[in-house]
């Protein structure tokens, strides 16, 4: 099997939040060091692994290429990521039906841009056909490896984001959940970069919890009455450019701790939508 080559990744600085309370900074910085350098074991439990026909499945399956669809920033196509050629279509089978989607000849298994990191995707395969040839060359029901994650000093949350919304896109909420825990007390103890919080804003739903998560420490963030004018700013550019729902939402959350200046901002944007949806009603009117 070849496998596309794997990038080097992940690096880039991070900061504490700031507070005029030492005491709360140290408290951040506490959780911060419980995160990075934090080993998380994912365990190989996948749907049917176990089953006494599996590795009889796994010996005659048929294979296909594992594709990763990939969009710039307009959302137009440009050139895919194949991941893994000639990949076990059993194997994928086991994963889910939400893993990509296979082509009606089942050469391809294509997966939807946006939908998982290529990154980790180059890292996991090859420890899913490590499932594969244990179960092959085993005369009795071996013991399957795990897979370790080691969260990094250099930009930890890029590397977290990028396992949980791959394992999101895979099916494995378990296995998702184990990294979103430390995601959060890391959103909740640093104040994330710009570009940490652009991948927030393209590659999560409203309905998650996390997303709850992320919006809430935004929103004291940017009620901080240390921010600076220009920073805050920009965060909330980066809202109204990426995701305008979430800014809706981001400052009625910020309205909500007493913000006087939010709670302006809260009116206009409530005055804004109010008159938009006037003139929408006065042209299907006449």
């Amino acid at each position: 099997m070849a496998m596309s080559p794997t990038r080097k990744i992940f690096v880039g600085p991070r900061r504490l939040k700031m507070s005029t309370v030492a005491m709360h900074a140290s408290t951040a910085a506490s959780a911060t060091s419980v995160v990075t350098g934090a080993i998380i074991t994912i365990e190989p439990a996948i749907r049917g692994i176990r089953s006494p026909q599996t590795p009889h499945e796994l010996e005659t399956s048929p294979t296909a290429a594992v594709v990763l669809l990939q969009e710039d920033d307009n959302g137009k196509a440009i050139e895919e990521a194949v991941i893994a050629h000639d990949f076990p279509i059993a194997v994928l089978k086991m994963i889910g039906s939400r893993f990509g989607k296979l082509t009606k000849d089942k050469s391809r298994l294509e997966i939807a841009a946006g939908c998982a990191d290529e990154r980790v995707l180059c890292l996991i395969l090859p420890w899913l056909l490590t499932l594969v040839n244990t179960l092959l060359n085993a005369t009795h029901a071996p013991p399957l490896p795990s897979y370790v994650i080691q969260v990094p000093e250099n930009s930890p949350f890029d590397h977290m984001f990028a396992y949980w919304r791959t394992f999101l896109a895979m099916g494995h909420a378990k296995w998702a959940s184990q990294i979103e825990r430390l995601m959060v007390q890391y959103v909740e103890a640093t104040e994330l970069d710009l570009a940490d919080m652009r991948q927030i804003l393209r590659f999560t739903y409203s309905k998650q919890s996390f997303t709850n998560t992320f919006l809430k420490a935004t929103a004291v963030r940017l009620v901080d009455k240390d921010i600076e004018p220009l920073e805050r700013h920009a965060i909330r550019e980066l809202f109204r450019m990426e995701r305008p729902d979430y800014l809706w939402s981001l400052t009625k959350l910020q309205a909500q701790t007493g913000d006087i200046k939010s709670i302006d901002e809260l009116a206009k944007m409530k005055e804004e939508r109010r008159r938009a949806n006037g003139d929408e009603f006065h042209r299907w009117s006449i």
